[in-house]
């Protein structure tokens, strides 16, 4: 994740082995998904840190998203139980 100039892009974290490492260098950024009907998000008291900065993306998720995602094949009895 980072910032994309018009000559190179300036990390800020890197995605590596299911975690994200932040760079010590850069200020911590952190992505916040909310539901476009929510009325309010909250951050916790623990995530208030004068260096830690927020980027808040409302989403149009539809309910039971996942549902339509997965195929009903993996909830065959017969692939479970192999």
């Amino acid at each position: 994740m980072g910032i994309q100039s018009e000559k190179e892009v300036i990390p800020f974290a890197k995605f590596k082995d299911d975690k994200w490492y932040m760079k010590e260098d850069k200020p911590f950024i952190d992505i916040k998904t909310y539901r476009k009907k929510q009325k309010m998000i909250t951050i916790r008291d623990t995530q208030l840190e004068d260096e830690h900065y927020y980027v808040l993306v409302e989403s149009d998720i539809k309910p039971y998203y996942l549902k339509k995602l997965l195929s009903e094949s993996i909830f065959d009895n017969e692939i479970r139980t192999k």
